[in-house]
């Protein structure tokens, strides 16, 4: 393992508790997306400090924010590369999880990572995301999504008919993201936060 990325996660694991065990899992993570990348066109960042720092830990800067002590159920949409299920997955191992993504080889990529570290109580669903909301009846409490879809597309769960209308949601927004009025309604909080330089926002929403 390269020096540089042990370093990394040491920082990280001072940030957020982790255990040994979940060190050697970010590491196994962080080799198996290098790897990968090119193979699965996972993500153009194969740096160790830029995986850590802008793929690590910004999926887990919710967990400052949200007690996920207490969720039933996690489920991320357009997971991608697994970000940000995947990284909480690993912080909340018992926390049932679910991946989705209809990118065959994404999905792909997601279960040799899925298997090389071990994690269970968590599966993935090729649905799309409308597919999902219609079809599925899951327990989930939180859903995730890392910029994936627009937000407009995710509060639909809000809907009446909706099995999730008393979801909640995180999106991760650009600094410079503005919501129209619609997703206005829904917002239940706007956090800030800084990854390296850069400036990022959390947005949480929920149903009233």
């Amino acid at each position: 393992m390269a020096d540089q990325l042990i370093k990394e996660l040491n920082i990280l694991a001072q940030e957020f508790q982790l255990s040994p065990r979940q060190i050697e899992q970010f590491a196994l993570y962080a080799t198996l997306l290098k790897k990968a990348s090119k193979e699965f066109n996972i993500t153009t960042i194969t740096d160790d400090v830029a995986i850590v720092s802008d793929h690590f830990r910004d999926s887990l800067m919710v967990t400052k924010y949200v007690d996920f002590n207490n969720l039933t159920q996690c489920a991320d949409v357009g997971t991608g590369g697994g970000f940000p299920g995947l990284p909480i997955k690993i912080c909340y191992p018992d926390l049932p999880m679910v991946l989705i993504e209809v990118t065959e080889k994404k999905i792909r990529f997601l279960e040799m990572v899925i298997q090389e570290l071990g994690l269970t109580n968590i599966e993935i669903s090729n649905l799309d995301w409308r597919t999902f909301i219609r079809k599925t009846s899951y327990p989930i409490d939180l859903f995730l999504s890392r910029a994936s879809l627009h937000p407009v597309d995710l509060i639909k769960i809000f809907k009446p008919a909706s099995l999730y209308k008393n979801a909640t949601i995180a999106y991760w927004a650009s600094k410079l993201w503005q919501p129209d009025a619609v997703e206005n309604f829904y917002i239940s909080q706007e956090l800030s936060y800084k990854v390296g330089e850069k400036d990022r926002k959390l947005i949480i929403f929920k149903n009233h």
